[in-house]
């Protein structure tokens, strides 16, 4: 939204003094409108960030779990994942003001990056005969199923009207 700047003259007409007033004040509320949703944005990449440190752990977890580090399930979410955190990644990086909780939480993140194995040849255990969880049941799903109903209510409080 664009609001026009108004100079202020020698010998200010007699409605002068009012407008200048209602357009500072127009342009305060947007310069806050912009900080908020600046802050929504921020607060917005280090809770996916938290989502992705979750969704990462646990797949570092079902690495060393027989079934599932040899599951396509466990190999298609790592990737998808690994997809949305470099996007997320950049977004963050952006803030210099990260706090050093955010940046230590980033760090683990690269470390079980590397650390994650890709399985040789993924197969779907469940059709295999191997996975005996219940129907419906996978844990790496479960995993980016959590990540993706954290995701969905972040974009929630972004477009909310209390937000900017």
């Amino acid at each position: 939204m664009y609001l026009p700047e108004v100079r202020g003259e020698s010998r200010p007409s007699a409605g002068s003094s009012v407008l200048f007033h209602q357009v500072s004040e127009m342009r305060i509320f947007h310069d806050e409108g912009i900080i908020l949703k600046t802050e929504t944005i921020q607060n917005r990449g280090i809770t996916l960030l938290r989502g992705m440190s979750y969704v990462f752990s646990i797949l570092s977890y079902l690495q060393e779990e027989p079934i599932c580090k040899n599951c396509k399930a466990f190999m298609d979410v790592l990737d998808s994942t690994r997809a949305k955190f470099i996007d997320t990644e950049k977004a963050v990086n952006k803030n210099r003001d990260i706090p050093q909780e955010i940046r230590k939480l980033l760090t683990n993140i690269y470390v079980i990056l590397a650390d994650l194995r890709i399985p040789e040849n993924p197969m779907r255990q469940k059709i295999l005969g191997n996975c005996h969880l219940p129907s419906g049941i996978c844990l790496a799903k479960s995993a980016k199923g959590l990540y993706e109903k954290l995701e969905e209510s972040t974009y929630e409080m972004e477009d909310s009207p209390s937000n900017g």
